[in-house]
């Protein structure tokens, strides 16, 4: 990476370019650990873009992701839960279905902590009762039951 990628207005031509995420990245993870560039400067290169940070290590590091990755990666974790619907209730698979929901649920609480109040991500819960609505199990946030009304467990 050159200097010249921790430069304000090249970090913004940067974060325009889709084709260099990784360089970007790379960039601001520099920036803040070199301390060329101030927050203000990483703030002002991503604003009005799909991109979002996280500081980490008190503010020493930053983790930055792309917004269409973010929603990626938990779409796909939302697919291979539901992948599962067909075998609930056969209690052969209920710690495969338990784990995807943990995937599911990890790649939600991951994507919030970079998103805005503006970001639309879904709520995580809704995916849970689309899962094992109508099946006549219930997933009570520890294990799989036998339950018609899931709202009974869920508000329970």
């Amino acid at each position: 990476m050159t200097t010249l990628a921790c430069h304000p207005s090249s970090l913004r031509e940067l974060s325009l370019n889709l084709e260099r995420r990784e360089e970007f990245v790379e960039a601001c993870q520099s920036a803040v650990a070199s301390g060329v560039a101030a927050l203000h400067e990483i703030v002002a290169a991503i604003r009005g873009t799909r991109w979002r940070f996280i500081l980490t290590n008190s503010g020493q590091a930053i983790e930055v992701q792309h917004k269409d990755d973010l929603y990626a990666t938990y779409w796909e974790a939302v697919a291979q839960m539901k992948s599962c619907r067909h075998v609930i209730g056969q209690d052969e698979y209920d710690q495969e279905i338990i784990d995807r929901i943990r995937d599911c649920e990890t790649a939600h609480q991951r994507a919030r902590l970079f998103m805005t109040a503006d970001d639309n991500l879904g709520h995580f819960e809704h995916e849970i009762f689309d899962l094992f609505d109508g099946t006549g199990y219930v997933f009570d946030g520890h294990g799989i039951s036998p339950g018609d009304d899931y709202d009974q467990v869920r508000n329970g």
